[in-house]
């Protein structure tokens, strides 16, 4: 199999027939296969992926769980359950509220992929689609001045050089690097390896990224989805919290400088936040504990550079 697509839908029956409409429709040169996972939908989102199997039986798995009682939530686990056992050269997900647009979209990066071996990731633009029906693009250059070279030349380039605009899930396809690695595979069962980033810096870091300026999938931005109910001190202590936990457990020692750089560079951005607010917004010990991370990364850079 070239290609498995992995759709995670959960209580989604308002859009879960957009997305995959969006799928079967692709036109494509190579066998590829759906794999659509739910866990524990309380909506009617079971019954539409069972009339989608009946319909396309030879290329839709389904792959239906219980939804496991977890702190946090997500989809990790459902991503993780399909993950585990993906062999095909390369794999992309998509979320079952949010959908592509372009009928070659599939075909255009697996080209891509196949004729630059070096790369693990692709992704390209995408309109974002908010409940009042507003839409824009994600990467505008009328908008966003800055200077992207559009391809990462390693991983530092994709992790604190900006080289490439944010790429979110619905817009990326993986290289299956993974596909024999059943440790690594088993860490996205735990809720620190949940969503499109982490995923992403861990293709990046074996290999480069590419960003395709083409609009090819649509984004929706839900109220209800867990990130977007995040206010920016929130998303800034998670982003400080992701690149500490990361450093230490799943990339090289050899890219610890740089993650360091990253930690600075969230803690800058958290203490940014709290500004306009004081501390009033964040526990003192935990301003503190940033306040002082902060320093101590600058002067692990500040030794490193003299």
């Amino acid at each position: 199999m070239k290609l498995t697509v992995i759709v995670l839908a959960y209580n989604v029956e308002k859009y879960v027939r957009e997305a995959l409409d969006s799928i079967v429709m692709q036109k494509v040169n190579f066998p590829y296969e759906i794999i659509i996972g739910n866990d524990g939908s309380t909506d009617g989102t079971v019954a539409i992926l069972e009339e989608y199997k009946k319909k396309y039986d030879s290329l839709i798995k389904l792959n239906i769980i219980p939804r496991t009682p977890r702190k946090g939530s997500g989809d990790y686990i459902n991503f993780a359950s399909i993950f585990q056992n993906v062999k095909s050269e390369y794999f992309c997900v998509l979320d079952g509220d949010d959908f592509w647009t372009d009928e070659y979209k599939l075909q255009k990066q697996i080209d891509f992929l196949d004729q630059n071996k070096d790369f693990t990731v692709c992704g390209h633009n995408y309109w974002l689609l908010y409940e009042d029906g507003k839409k824009q693009k994600a990467y505008d250059s009328a908008v966003d001045k800055t200077n992207y070279k559009f391809a990462s030349d390693n991983f530092v380039d994709l992790l604190i050089n900006g080289a490439l605009p944010y790429m979110q899930t619905s817009s990326l396809m993986y290289r299956n690097i993974f596909a024999e690695d059943a440790a690594m595979k088993s860490k996205f069962f735990t809720p620190r390896y949940a969503a499109d980033l982490i995923r992403t810096l861990v293709h990046a870091e074996k290999g480069r990224a590419k960003y395709l300026n083409e609009i090819m999938s649509t984004y929706r931005i839900c109220s209800g989805g867990e990130w977007n109910r995040y206010d920016e001190i929130k998303k800034a202590k998670q982003h400080v919290d992701f690149f500490i936990y990361h450093k230490k457990h799943t990339f090289l020692k050899s890219q610890s400088r740089f993650l360091n750089i990253a930690i600075l560079q969230s803690c800058d951005q958290l203490l940014r936040a709290l500004k306009p607010v004081g501390i009033k917004k964040l526990p003192i010990f935990l301003y503190t504990k940033f306040t002082v991370h902060k320093t101590k990364i600058e002067q692990i850079i500040l030794k490193k550079n003299s």
